[in-house]
């Protein structure tokens, strides 16, 4: 099975297939919908003073918190450009900052090929792996704020890493203007990582140096942050709420999914601890080949950091209830673990691939197509499997070639069980369409004919899929696509859109506390939905008591809690109150909900209905 000649693909090739690789997440490409309307909601008012005038959330969060920067940097940017298209566009930008930076490290701190690096930046690009905590992902299909800061963060880690703090800090501080978790945490825990490596690697009269650069920059980048965030916060006033009431409204009723370790599902902490025994594994075989691997001791330092400030969050959040653990979040630098983990497991594949093409041809395939929570169960199986081609490699004869190829088919086959069973279509179509454009460029470097059919191929698709968005190509749902506000036909999108033309501006309309996006779409204010939560003191608790008085006071937290609301809200609550203690003038019912006034539109699902007053 051995094949002696190695892919080495061009430098421009490699490049070539980096840009085209930022474009295939447009394949099922999505807007309008989940967390990015909360920042929608704001550029509509930034670019128009009266967008939807009188919304509580809006009026809340266009003051100065964490998403200010970015807000603002959009509404700049939307002046020129349609709001849609900046999204798009940005979105393939940070698609390709996050596979050149992948790319680059595993080069430069794995001692990995360029092969190596075009499947690390594959994996990263096309795959989210585990979805423990619900925001440990490096890339969202739905832009939002952590799409600018996470390679922004990562480049700052890697130039760090690379010996050039100072670069590094620039990194760093736009990814905190984005979000100041991600860009703050993972300059943190590059620090303490680097620290490590360089006691750990270095003699004593060598650390010094290195030492006092980091603590400069460090310095450096406080400073910045400081200037950024710090300053403008302590000149803000108003009410501030207990650590109790602060934890009950934000992390146990809001978003326990995200704060609450303790609670999270056991379907997603299966396919993560999978994750991290792949990754560990792979950690502790790095660190035995630190010399070909220069960068392997901090990756395993960052790993640990990791680990141990989720480890920590369990006590200091879901018991002791601390805000500033339960403000830091830290399970989403799970990120930084799975960036690290598929860096390792791009590396074992080129290595395998150089080795034995075939087996490594196999592998790679099942890696890559493993998509979401299908990707850590193959990642244990592969590694696996090349383990074991790797402890046969010199055995000969028709047996031992029976059992390769035997166990190669084995591993194909489990590998597409657990994908169907645990992945997502969507993932493994990306992942297959990146592997097609892949192909020719490794098969035929530097050759002009396979450049210009990797480039056609995927223009051929993604003009498919965006010509066919709406319906799905062959009317395939997983394929339907939402580039702009228009795409969005179903009857919640129709019912708002309904409701922008029967009311009048300055309407305050109620609707389902899942229904984010109707503020967009009808351009009126909403008294409050579950999504858009503004994030100073005085509007949380205002946020709260919205909810407990629209829909009145519920048991649970998170999606638990949101399906009771709605529940309630389809059974039909007081209007007067609505009308009263929030100036309430219509609202959009579910088309079962009780009513015996006029009905300005219906369809299928909802109804727009004026209150009385």
């Amino acid at each position: 099975m051995k094949q002696p000649h190695a892919l080495v693909p061009s430098q421009t090739d490699c490049w070539i297939f980096l840009v085209l690789l930022s474009f295939v997440p447009l394949i099922g490409a999505l807007y309008g919908v989940g967390n990015q309307v909360e920042q929608l909601s704001l550029i509509a008012r930034l670019r128009d003073p009266g967008f939807a005038a009188g919304d509580f959330y809006i009026d809340a969060a266009t003051g100065f918190g964490p998403r200010y920067y970015y807000a603002h940097l959009l509404a700049a940017l939307s002046w020129t450009l349609p709001v849609p298209l900046v999204i798009h566009a940005l979105s393939v930008a940070s698609n390709f900052a996050l596979a050149a930076v992948s790319f680059q490290a595993v080069q430069r701190l794995l001692g990995g090929s360029a092969v190596a690096g075009l499947l690390a930046a594959t994996l990263v690009v096309v795959n989210q792996s585990f979805s423990l905590g619900f925001a440990g992902y490096l890339r969202f299909d739905s832009f939002q704020p952590a799409s600018l800061a996470i390679p922004l963060a990562l480049w700052g880690s890697f130039l760090h890493l690379t010996d050039r703090p100072y670069h590094a800090i620039a990194l760093f501080a736009a990814s905190a203007l984005m979000h100041p978790l991600i860009g703050v945490e993972m300059a943190l825990i590059t620090y303490g990582a680097a620290a490590i490596s360089v006691v750990l690697r270095r003699p004593v009269e060598g650390r010094l140096r290195p030492l006092a650069r980091m603590t400069g920059a460090g310095l450096l980048f406080t400073a910045v942050i400081a200037a950024a965030y710090l300053r403008p916060m302590t000149t803000q006033s108003g009410p501030t709420l207990s650590a109790e009431d602060f934890f009950d409204i934000l992390p146990a009723f809001r978003a326990p999914h995200h704060y609450l370790g303790l609670q999270f599902p056991m379907w997603s902490v299966k396919p993560f601890l999978a994750f991290l025994a792949a990754t560990l594994a792979l950690l502790g075989f790095g660190m035995t080949q630190r010399d070909r691997m220069p960068g392997v001791t901090a990756l395993a330092a960052a790993t640990a950091i990791v680990l141990a400030a989720c480890a920590a969050s369990l006590w200091f959040v879901d018991i002791a209830h601390d805000r500033i653990w339960a403000t830091a979040q830290v399970f989403r630098m799970l990120l930084v673990v799975k960036w690290i983990g598929l860096l390792l497991l791009a590396s074992v594949l080129a290595e395998t691939l150089d080795r034995e093409k075939a087996a490594g041809a196999v592998l790679t395939f099942c890696a890559v197509i493993a998509a979401t929570d299908a990707q850590p169960r193959v990642m244990l199986l592969i590694l696996t499997i090349a383990a074991g081609l790797y402890l046969i490699r010199d055995r000969q004869g028709p047996v031992w070639t029976a059992l390769r190829w035997g166990t190669l088919a084995a591993t194909l086959a489990l590998s597409l069980l657990f994908t169907r069973q645990y992945g997502a279509d969507i993932g493994w179509i990306r992942a297959l369409v990146a592997l097609a454009v892949l192909a020719p460029l490794l098969t035929f470097p530097a050759r002009p004919a396979a450049r210009a059919l990797s480039i056609l191929g995927l223009s051929a698709v993604l003009a498919a899929t965006g010509l066919t968005r709406q319906a799905g190509l062959f009317g395939w749902p997983v394929l339907q696509a939402d580039f702009s506000l228009d795409d969005l036909r179903d009857d919640a999108s129709d019912a708002a859109r309904a409701a922008g033309r029967v009311s009048p501006d300055g309407a305050v309309w109620v609707v389902p506390v899942d229904h984010e996006a109707f503020r967009l779409l009808s351009r009126r204010a909403v008294v409050v939905d579950f999504t858009s939560v503004p994030f100073d003191d005085a509007s949380l608790a205002d946020w709260k008591r919205r909810i407990d008085t629209l829909y009145g006071v519920v048991g649970g937290g998170g999606f638990s809690a949101e399906r009771r609301i709605n529940a309630a809200y389809r059974a039909g609550i007081d209007w007067d109150v609505a009308r009263s203690a929030f100036g309430a003038t219509h609202a959009l019912l579910y088309a079962d909900t009780p009513w015996s006034g006029p009905v300005l539109f219906e369809n299928n699902s909802f109804k727009a209905v004026a209150l009385p007053q």
